[in-house]
């Protein structure tokens, strides 16, 4: 009798624990540890895991929403009112 080969479902719902620690082979699907640089079954080199990537601080991230809105504010004060002031099509008395 034959098994087929499930990989392990965390109650997530992911294959990898929410670090992402683990590492299964991309060739033969077997589990490997996290410091094997070599699957231990098939002999193919592991890839490497890729570092979580870094969420920006809630003030870094409002620091640049003020920026963002600043310089929008700019832009519209100068279309608005700089731009017909310097083409000439200002009020006419």
């Amino acid at each position: 009798m034959r098994f087929a080969y499930e990989p392990f479902q965390f109650a997530n719902g992911e294959d990898n624990p929410p670090g992402g620690l683990l590492m299964d082979c991309p060739n033969c699907g077997v589990y490997n540890p996290d410091e094997r640089t070599i699957c231990w079954r098939c002999d193919q080199e592991l890839p490497k895991p890729k570092p979580p990537k870094k969420k920006l601080d809630p003030a870094a991230r409002q620091r640049r929403m003020w920026i963002i809105i600043g310089i929008v504010l700019v832009i519209w004060i100068l279309l608005t009112w700089l731009l017909p002031m310097f083409l000439g099509g200002g009020p006419t008395p």
